[in-house]
């Protein structure tokens, strides 16, 4: 066998042709495929990492050496050699050729190395094989062609599609009409035009179209390789594919805490040298318990300008059988979405036998069809649900290309980094990867990630976005007269701005658009025509309309929850607000979040690396940091015994907010329905921490009033305060509190970092007036208490105004909210701390 692979010209070309080479090497070394011989030319670095079963001579790939064959094959007495020719073809004048090193290969160099056997079978793969076809098709000869009429630009998608179709035969009267129905589905699937026209030249007989053909009854000369198909069409021995080689199983005793555990996992991304980008993952994972069963379901989602196709689809069963799922049975589905938006298409399978035991392969590979941005940004997760026995990543980009990493939440480790015909690739390579913490309250951007970017530096991803969004703030009529509208009751600059906000801020909030929409706002007079929008159409829109008052506005970039780092250029971004300028001020306006004030950046905000897209943008901004005095919910209680045999108290309850505290109980005013009004308002962010209130009577400002700070009030009666000691008359009284309710789950044992108030600092502060019952004596106070530290401060006191009234105040200052495993211990022993104390209560002795 002689396999000449074509010289690439660029570099997703090169990745192409060396992962076909791989893949056709691996077929061969099936022990129902085994040649006696494999002379490859090629000009490619990479080899599959694999011990090969039959004898492989590795060649100069030029034209040389492949007329030099016809003496070789002639003095070996081969009596069917088999020619497998792939790669990249075109024209030299007139003329097609077949690109290697130095001079091309031309049709009629077929014709020297055929003679040299009696008979020959060819796989011709690129463009302009039709001529090559011609020239060497007759008698005893077998060709299959990637082209029947017409010679195509492009690189033929075909031969991967044979590569798949030879796991399971190897005659070409059957390959053949099963690879003319492969392409034809191919392009058809995609929308596409079909650019290939397969066919097969048999014994010097005119050329048979592939396409809508079928086997034939008459079986031709030859054959692709002997001794013949494997038997069976739904079983593959693990030698179709060489990555089964080196997958070990591992035994479900070493992982006590998981279902199942990924074996081995390759990420490789591809840029390139029009800075397309194109990402291969191929996984191994072994199911260990009935409950790993899950992972044998896949649901894969993708743009609509994306390509997903899913090459490897098979499983390994504990008695070392393999199924394979054909992936040509999977099919896309995508939903609707609204004028001027798309859905995510779906691709979405199940695998046979995935029970425990049993080892899952799935390869999958995304293509841009039109990549939306000039440079290439991309987050690798570096661990997920279960652990990872091994993950390689490779990332290859031109050699002209710039070219950054950074680990995050993770040591960095550079990278091994190999030199190819057009560019590098830089490789990690991980072992024993615990599975991601399963913990509440963990902050978003707390896993580890490689995050890479091609982008120059901040200041060419700028003027990119400057370009793409150029002219969706264009200031329409409508946009005029809406703008004027609004403003026409107002005096202020802040009460326009305001008012406008408050306009935007209402709109629906759509968020499916993809492709290059996934980062350009819609023009702002669409998205008020519509009336919905993501975040950067809504801050697009609220920009125009300010801007059309005369106001001078900007839109900002946002990673939010997350951040963008200065030395890591590139689409780190989630979320997009407005800057405002007023009178030498800026404000920063998110109008997505319809309860949160204007002024307030809510949760996720604060403190992130922006970038603001103005004319002179070129680095990153950094958002307010919140300090905790300006976010506060005050609360003071009236707790009232009626006589000494009650046990229940009347209260009044009224709350006042700042900042985060009035984001806190507006949302949860929100989300307060009818039906559960009974139920204080206050119940939704906080709990109590002795006893019950049952509200009778509650008011709050409105929702929708972000003109004034959130206050609440409620009337109604608490029980479980008192408590009688045993055998006395002494009875104990503890504090009406309030604490926030993730408090407790913040204190379970933890290993992530922990995020307590959506990453806002607070301050509570909460005072309760008792009065006791008439008679009451020997009241005891308990001590004064308090803690102070870098998290958490609070302090307690207990104050007796008069021999039937009490007044316990505490005052508690949250001055960090996103916390590493060292901060976390301290705010968990605060936080112990104060429920101990809370539970100090007073005593008082009845008549």
């Amino acid at each position: 066998m002689v396999i000449v692979v074509g010289l690439p010209g660029d570099m997703e070309s090169e990745k192409t042709y060396t992962d076909e080479t791989a893949r056709l090497l691996a077929l061969l070394n099936n022990a129902s495929m085994l040649p006696k011989n494999v002379a490859l030319l090629s000009n490619l670095s990479a080899l599959p990492d694999f011990k090969f079963d039959y004898p492989l001579e590795k060649l100069p790939n030029d034209r040389a050496t492949f007329l030099g064959l016809a003496e070789k094959i002639k003095n070996s007495a081969a009596p069917s050699p088999v020619y497998i020719l792939f790669g990249h073809g075109g024209t030299q004048g007139n003329t097609p050729v077949f690109h290697v090193p130095g001079p091309r290969i031309l049709p009629t160099d077929l014709t020297g190395v055929a003679g040299a056997s009696p008979a020959s079978t060819w796989l011709l793969f690129f463009p302009g094989s039709k001529a090559f076809a011609a020239e060497v098709q007759g008698a005893q000869r077998t060709v299959l062609a990637s082209e029947a009429d017409h010679i195509d630009d492009s690189d033929p998608i075909s031969f991967g599609l044979l590569l798949d179709l030879m796991k399971t035969d190897s005659d070409l009267n059957v390959l053949g009409p099963k690879l003319g129905a492969a392409t034809d589905q191919w392009y058809t699937s995609r929308s596409l035009v079909r650019a290939e026209e397969p066919a097969l030249w048999v014994n010097g007989q005119p050329p048979r179209k592939l396409v809508g053909s079928v086997a034939t009854t008459t079986p031709a000369p030859g054959v692709l390789l002997t001794p013949g198909p494997i038997p069976g069409t739904n079983t593959i021995t693990p030698d179709v594919d060489a990555a089964w080689k080196t997958i070990q199983p591992v035994e479900a005793r070493d992982y006590p805490k998981s279902d199942a555990v990924i074996l081995s996992r390759h990420v490789s991304l591809l840029v390139d040298d029009s800075e397309q980008l194109t990402e291969e993952e191929d996984t191994f994972l072994q199911i260990l318990t009935k409950e790993g069963k899950r992972f044998g379901d896949f649901d894969f989602s993708f743009p609509p300008d994306e390509d997903l196709t899913v090459s490897a689809c098979e499983v390994r069963r504990a008695d070392g059988q393999i199924e394979a799922l054909d992936p040509d049975n999977i099919h896309e589905a995508t939903g609707k979405a609204p004028e001027g938006y798309n859905v995510p298409s779906q691709k979405i399978f199940s695998l046979p036998h995935a029970e425990p035991g049993s080892i899952l392969h799935v390869r999958l590979q995304r293509t841009q069809k039109h990549f939306p941005l000039p440079h290439m940004f991309e987050e690798v997760a570096l661990n997920g649900e279960i652990p990872i026995v091994a993950l390689k990543v490779d990332i290859s980009v031109p050699e002209k290309s710039s070219f950054h990493f950074k680990f995050l939440q993770q040591a960095s480790t550079d990278p091994v980094i190999s030199k190819t015909t057009y560019g590098s690739t830089y490789s990690w390579q991980f072992q024993n990867i615990p599975a991601a913490p399963q913990e509440p309250l963990s902050p978003g951007g707390s896993e580890p990630i490689l995050a890479v970017s091609t982008f120059p530096d901040w200041a060419a991803f700028a003027d990119w976005y400057r370009r793409l969004t150029r002219e969706s703030d264009t200031i329409t009529p409508e946009i005029e007269t809406q703008a004027r509208e609004l403003v026409k009751d107002t005096k202020t600059d802040a009460a326009k701005i305001e008012a406008v906000t408050q306009f935007v801020t209402n709109f629906r909030y759509v968020s499916i658009p993809l492709g290059v929409n996934s980062y350009r706002p819609h023009a702002a007079a669409n998205v008020l025509k519509n009336r919905y929008g993501d975040c950067k159409d809504k801050a697009n829109l609220l920009n125009t309309l300010l801007k059309s008052l005369g106001y001078k506005t900007s839109l900002v970039l946002v990673p939010r929850f997350t951040q963008a780092y200065e030395d890591l250029p590139g689409f780190a971004f989630n979320h997009a607000i407005s800057q405002v300028d007023l009178d030498g001020k800026t404000l920063w306006i998110d109008s997505t979040d319809d309860v949160c004030r204007i002024g307030l950046l809510p949760p996720g905000d604060p403190g992130r690396k922006v970038l603001v897209v103005n004319d002179s943008a070129n680095a990153l901004t950094e958002l307010p940091k919140p300090a905790a005095t300006d976010h506060r919910v005050t609360l003071e209680m009236t707790v009232n015994f009626p006589d000494t045999k009650s046990r229940t108290a009347d209260v009044q309850i009224s709350a006042q907010t700042e900042g985060y505290g009035d984001y806190l109980l507006r949302a949860s005013a929100k989300s307060w329905s009818e039906q559960s009004k009974i139920a204080p308002l206050l119940r939704g962010p906080f709990y109590p921490t002795s006893g019950q209130f049952e509200a009778k009577q509650q008011t709050a400002t409105d929702v929708s009033d972000l003109g004034h700070n959130f206050s609440w009030k409620a009337e109604g009666t608490w029980n479980g305060l008192v408590s009688q000691l045993p055998q006395s008359s002494t009875r104990l009284l503890r504090l009406a509190c309030w604490l926030p309710k993730e408090w407790p789950t913040a204190l379970l044992p933890r290993t992530a970092p922990l995020q307590l108030n959506e990453a806002y600092p607070m301050e509570i502060s909460e005072s309760c007036e008792f009065a006791l019952p008439a008679g009451v004596h020997d009241v005891k106070l308990p001590s004064s208490q308090h803690e102070e530290n870098a998290v958490l401060s609070w302090k307690l006191l207990w104050t007796q105004k008069s021999p039937s009234e009490v007044e316990a105040k505490l005052e508690l200052s949250l001055l960090k909210a996103e916390l590493d495993p060292a901060s976390t211990l301290l705010f968990q022993a605060s936080c112990r701390h104060l429920q101990d104390a809370l539970q100090d209560g007073l005593s008082f002795q009845i008549p």
